[in-house]
C-alpha cells in the first residue's frame, strides 16, 4: 500500500516530463530540495512550563516505602510484543494469585519490549482498571496504525507539505 501511490505517482511524472525530455531524478531532486527548505515539512513540538520537578526518592526510602516484611523487585526482559506480553501477563497474574503482591512491589527494572508490557500494567494501576486488560493490550498488535500512518497522514505531509 505504500510503495503502490509512490509508483502511480513516478509512472505520471515520467509520462509528463518526458515529452520535455526532462530527467525523472532531476525533478525528484529539485522537489526533495523545496520540500527539505519548507517550514512546513517539520513537525514543531509546543513546550509548555512543567511543575517544580521533585527529586527521586533514594533507594533506601522506595524499598521501605511500604512498611512490609518484603520487597518485590521485578526485572522484565525484551524481546518485542511477545516479551510486552510477557510481562503483562505474569505481573497481572502475580496480583491477582497473591494478594501480597501489589504492596510489596517496590520496583521494576525493565527494557524494550518488557518495558512496554510493565507501562501497561502501571497503567492499569494508575487507572485502577481490570488486570486482564493490561495484558490484552500489551499483547495487541500496533503495526496497523502504523502503516495506516506511514502510507496516508506521513507519506503526504514529506511528498507535499504545502
Amino acid at each position: 500500500m505504500i510503495v503502490m501511490p509512490l509508483c502511480w505517482s513516478l509512472g505520471a511524472l515520467t509520462f509528463f516530463f518526458d515529452v520535455y525530455r526532462i530527467p525523472v531524478l532531476l525533478v525528484l531532486a529539485v522537489a526533495g530540495l523545496l520540500t527539505a527548505q519548507s517550514r512546513l515539512s517539520d513537525h514543531y513540538y509546543s513546550l509548555q512550563a512543567l511543575r517544580a520537578p521533585q527529586p527521586a526518592p533514594l533507594p533506601g526510602a522506595a524499598i521501605t516505602a511500604s512498611k512490609t516484611d518484603r520487597v518485590i523487585v521485578v526485572a522484565a526482559n525484551g524481546g518485542g510484543i511477545q516479551a510486552a506480553a510477557w510481562a503483562a501477563r505474569v505481573l497481572t497474574g502475580l496480583e491477582s494469585d497473591t494478594p501480597k503482591f501489589r504492596p510489596a512491589l517496590r520496583m521494576i527494572s525493565s527494557v524494550s519490549g518488557g518495558s512496554v508490557g510493565t507501562a501497561m500494567y502501571i497503567g492499569h494501576l494508575a487507572n485502577e482498571t481490570p488486570a486482564a486488560g493490561a495484558s490484552k493490550a500489551a499483547a495487541a498488535s500496533s503495526l496497523d496504525e502504523v502503516a495506516w500512518g506511514l502510507a496516508w497522514p506521513d507519506f503526504l505531509k514529506n511528498a507535499v507539505p504545502w
